[in-house]
């Protein structure tokens, strides 16, 4: 992680840069020790904390501590992406351009594209192998997976935009132009 901040830090927005983004997103996803398969749903997780008898909010507490569990690298990594790409900018004192929202518009464009890609070769691995005998075992749950994964990303850089552009003009260090 340390990595792709100095990386953010350093340089712009470049393919390479958001690319490395994404690969960390999806490695973070497996290095937790989720896979994509319905049985690979790691269903421990929503009995953390809790006691007694799973009845009414105890449920949607389980499920919403299953979906943290599962989807937590698509949550948390794209939702840093407009920190980083502000963080040079911050006090614009080091003789940096001044900050255009673009900036974050693009790296979130390019990020999304990189989520689509992926998404796009797992509806082709899917519809290639229809008639294999494994369809339903591992290319469509990795289909829904894909699917999720790009929902989830989707609301979470759109949530994170508008954050970052409503709250940028109180402070006058971070003003948007």
């Amino acid at each position: 992680l340390s990595l792709a901040i100095i990386i953010f830090v350093c340089a712009g927005t470049t393919w390479s840069l958001v690319v490395v983004w994404y690969l960390m997103m999806v490695q973070l996803y497996y290095a937790t020790g989720h896979q994509p398969t319905i049985t690979g749903i790691k269903l421990e997780a929503g009995f953390v904390g809790q006691h007694g008898e799973m009845v009414g909010y105890k449920l949607v507490l389980a499920g919403l501590l299953v979906g943290i569990n599962a989807f937590a690298a698509q949550i948390l990594l794209p939702w840093m992406v407009p920190l980083f790409i502000l963080w040079p900018y911050h006090g614009n004192r080091n003789g940096h351009k001044p900050f255009s929202i673009s900036h974050i518009g693009i790296s979130i464009l390019k990020l999304l594209f990189c989520q689509t890609v992926k998404l796009f070769f797992s509806v082709l691995a899917a519809s290639l192998h229809r008639r294999h005998l494994m369809v339903w075992a591992i290319f469509a749950p990795r289909f829904l997976y894909e699917l999720a994964f790009v929902l989830i990303v989707d609301l979470v850089l759109m949530l994170s935009y508008l954050y970052t552009t409503s709250t940028s003009g109180r402070h006058p260090s971070t003003k948007i132009l």
